[in-house]
């Protein structure tokens, strides 16, 4: 049997989270196919393709009761890389919260937590946004840079074509007309 591509009630379920929720072992599995509107049947079938961390797996159930160090997390190699994480770190306490407001527990210190990593990631990507314009901005200035470099070059090659000497160039950048002012201009 296909599942089908939303839950029923139409909406595309948060994967990163419903797999945290499912990995993390702390709810029924069926509680968490409720949730997001799927059977267990379905959700089940979705972590295997998914390749998630199968709870029917014995050997992985006992490596879990034993475990008694959590494993280091892999080191962050990107700033896309971290983003990632703390949106999924975001998401993963905001489920947590609602399960806790489920239950009819508040949780303030829960609260709090999710508002400062919202606002960290808030930070983030307002930083990763001034990167990218400024990037932008150096991509356009080199392109105007090449564009009056191409246009000095064609200049001089017209003049060239036509048999003017260099020394007749009116619209040189720093060179007066030589081959060192298109080195310079190249450089």
């Amino acid at each position: 049997m296909k599942k089908p591509k939303t839950s029923a009630t139409g909406a595309e379920p948060d994967w990163s989270a419903v797999r945290l929720r499912y990995e993390q072992r702390e709810e029924l599995v069926a509680t968490i196919a409720e949730s997001i509107g799927y059977g267990v049947r379905q959700l089940i079938d979705h972590a295997k393709a998914s390749r998630w961390l199968m709870r029917t797996d014995k050997r992985v159930r006992a490596v879990v009761v034993e475990a008694t160090v959590t494993p280091e997390p892999k080191p962050i190699t990107s700033t896309k890389e971290a983003i990632t994480r703390l949106k999924e770190l975001v998401q993963s306490r905001i489920a947590k919260l609602e399960q806790s407001l489920a239950q009819g527990g508040e949780n303030e210190r829960g609260i709090n937590a999710a508002n400062l990593l919202a606002r960290t990631l808030e930070k983030v990507l307002e930083l990763e946004e001034q990167q990218r314009k400024h990037t932008r901005l150096l991509a356009s200035e080199g392109r105007r840079r090449d564009d009056a470099w191409r246009e000095e070059l064609a200049l001089r090659l017209a003049r060239l074509a036509r048999g003017e000497t260099a020394h007749a160039n009116t619209h040189s950048t720093g060179g007066e007309g030589t081959a060192a002012g298109l080195a310079v201009m190249g450089a």
